[in-house]
């Protein structure tokens, strides 16, 4: 099995840290991104050597090659592009928030099926707090 076939939708703080950590990794095949500042996703495409730009989100999830999906857009904008994701059978890591309430949150899951779906946060990862609390809830 070779290299995940990965996209980037969000080429802004965030998901430009996203597109490094794919470009940088041997385990990830990062094939496109997409941002609606068109600059933005060409800069980055330059960059790491991504081979496809899209502007629109929507347009990268028609892409037959893409395995999983990286949403690093606002939140507004990520229920939409996670359903067609979903819908493709392409797998979703998701910023944080994952939706703008339960509701949709609740919506995503039971449309998951059986892919993998997440969100990620490494904000307050390292304080002593957390340390704390994941001692607790492993205890």
């Amino acid at each position: 099995m070779g290299p995940a076939r990965i996209a980037v939708i969000g080429c802004g703080v965030i998901g430009s840290q996203h597109v490094q950590a794919g470009a940088d990794s041997d385990s990830v095949n990062l094939v496109a991104v997409a941002d609606l500042i068109e600059e933005r996703g060409k800069e980055m495409s330059a960059r790491y050597d991504v081979p496809k730009v899209y502007k629109e989100g929507l347009d990268l999830l028609d892409d037959d090659t893409i395995e999983g999906v990286i949403l690093a857009l606002p939140a507004a904008g990520r229920k939409a592009l996670a359903m067609k994701a979903f819908e493709r059978s392409i797998h979703v890591l998701t910023e944080k928030p994952v939706g703008m309430n339960a509701g949709d949150v609740e919506e995503l899951i039971a449309a998951r099926g059986d892919l993998i779906a997440g969100s990620c946060c490494s904000r307050y990862r390292f304080p002593v707090s957390a340390n704390a609390v994941t001692d607790f809830v492993a205890g």
